[in-house]
């Protein structure tokens, strides 16, 4: 949200995002391009929001040049070939803005280097994988087919609601500050944190998001995390239920908890059930003072309480009850 929120610059690719990809020729050899309606609308919102819009893509086109002109888009950079960050850096300095008040949409490797520098990176549907794995946020639709409004009225939402927080005074926000009403809703919510190396540590899923402003919380619905810890076996955890605090640093889940831990050299895999579980990503660590139950291939025991470490491969416990199964020959 707070990404979102510090966007004033939201720049696009073209090729595979304000089209589908595809290659049209007309009947002189001359390259043609399709373009959605619908995501030229989702453009105007943006700018009617007070946020700037830009295109910088890595071919020319005369049709893309129209396109722009259409949609009133002043800012067009084109024919930049594989390397963009120079036209990324001019654009930032002429428009006096921070690399993280900006926002890009690209869908191939040779958006990543912009991607990264940006405060919100954004990836459709249908780009490779590793954009992917680097956007803080990516379209359910695919680029060409309405990627760009769902991006754009995301945005929207979030900038919207916090500006008219910020000009209002306390007591003219109808209540908005005394009550606990949200600000966004996703669907088919997905969060992922990177490494230093780039590669995913953790992800975080859930089929619904709910998120509050007033206490900067969200609700999870259908909860699921995995740990992708460097040299450490890999963690998963499912849930009803799932609260987001501190801005996604502290993960409160309940409901038909259950945690996977794969095997490594030294510990079997285990599985652990509970019904209410704190998760601090950033750490790898979680804890609950509930009931647990701990299967293994050689025991199960059941405690009051527990705290894994998944970094330190420890796992520590209150008192248990354990039964060890008889290995079989």
């Amino acid at each position: 949200m707070r990404r979102a929120r510090a966007v004033r610059l939201a720049i696009f690719d073209v090729d595979g995002v304000m089209t589908d990809g595809s290659m049209y020729f007309g009947p002189r050899g001359e390259a043609l391009k399709v373009f959605n309606i619908l995501d030229g609308h989702g453009m105007k919102l943006l700018m009617k929001a007070g946020v700037q819009t830009a295109i910088i893509s890595g071919r020319k086109s005369p049709a893309l040049a129209t396109r722009a002109r259409e949609l009133s888009i002043e800012h067009v950079i084109q024919g930049t070939g594989d390397e963009k960050v120079p036209a990324f850096e001019k654009l930032v300095r002429k428009l006096k803005l921070r690399e993280e008040q900006c926002s890009y949409m690209g869908d191939d490797v040779q958006d990543l280097a912009v991607m990264r520098r940006c405060g919100l990176a954004v990836a459709v549907v249908n780009a490779v994988d590793a954009v992917k794995a680097h956007a803080h946020l990516v379209t359910r639709a695919h680029g060409g087919r309405g990627a760009l409004p769902l991006a754009a009225l995301a945005l929207l939402v979030v900038l919207t609601l916090w500006l008219n927080q910020l000009v209002q005074a306390p007591g003219a926000r109808a209540d908005g500050s005394k009550r606990h009403d949200p600000d966004l809703i996703v669907e088919n919510f997905s969060a992922r944190k990177l490494g230093d190396d780039g590669r995913v540590l953790y992800t975080l899923a859930a089929r619904k998001m709910v998120h509050y402003p007033d206490d900067d919380s969200a609700l999870l619905e259908s909860v699921k995390v995995e740990a992708f810890e460097p040299k450490q076996p890999r963690m998963m955890i499912t849930a009803d239920n799932g609260r987001l605090e501190q801005g996604g640093e502290r993960v409160l889940i309940e409901g038909n908890v259950v945690i996977v831990r794969d095997a490594d050299a030294k510990n079997e895999a285990a599985r652990v059930t509970t019904e209410k579980l704190v998760v601090l990503p950033d750490a790898g660590i979680a804890r609950t003072d509930a009931e647990v139950t701990l299967d293994s291939p050689s025991s199960r025991a059941v405690a009051k309480g527990f705290e894994i470490d998944n970094r330190a491969r420890t796992m520590h416990s209150g008192p248990v009850r354990a039964t060890f199964k008889p290995v079989r020959k």
